[in-house]
């Protein structure tokens, strides 16, 4: 049996555990919690310790992405129908903050929405040899539409 951690063999439970048995996992969440501690549970297991959370405030997710669009598009159905340009121009604000959401951009609204509380977590590995740096990011790419 291979003991390497890295493997697809060995890495393929954990992207079904994360996957298909905790299931989509918006910020702030309670699948987010269980899955950051699955991930620190891992880690525990594969003997790394040093492990830190960073709590943040995050938006909720659920809401964030479409409630400022779906606002403004209600927004306009209760302009006055002699009002139809203000009516047209929150419908375009509308299109526009929900293109903004599919890009992943900040919402004009973004203040309004909820907050709730998430974290990272910060492992740290000691070198086995000579010291190394390595640096791992995070991108979230826009979605494809």
């Amino acid at each position: 049996m291979n003991t390497d951690p890295l493997t697809a063999a060995n890495l393929l439970p954990h992207v079904r555990a994360l996957a298909e048995e905790i299931g989509p996992r918006p910020a702030g969440h309670a699948a987010e919690l269980q899955a950051r501690q699955y991930i620190q549970d891992v880690l525990n297991g594969l003997g790394y310790q040093e492990i830190e959370t960073l709590p943040f405030p995050a938006p909720d997710t659920w809401g964030y992405a479409l409630g400022n669009p779906l606002a403004l598009g209600l927004a306009a159905n209760f302009c006055p129908p002699h009002c139809r340009l203000l009516g047209g121009l929150t419908t375009l604000a509308c299109t526009y903050t929900l293109w903004g959401s599919m890009r992943i951009n900040k919402q004009p609204l973004a203040t309004l929405a909820p907050r709730r509380p998430s974290a990272n977590l910060i492992v740290r590995i000691s070198p086995a040899g000579p010291p190394r740096h390595l640096l791992v990011g995070h991108l979230v790419n826009p979605l494809p539409f």
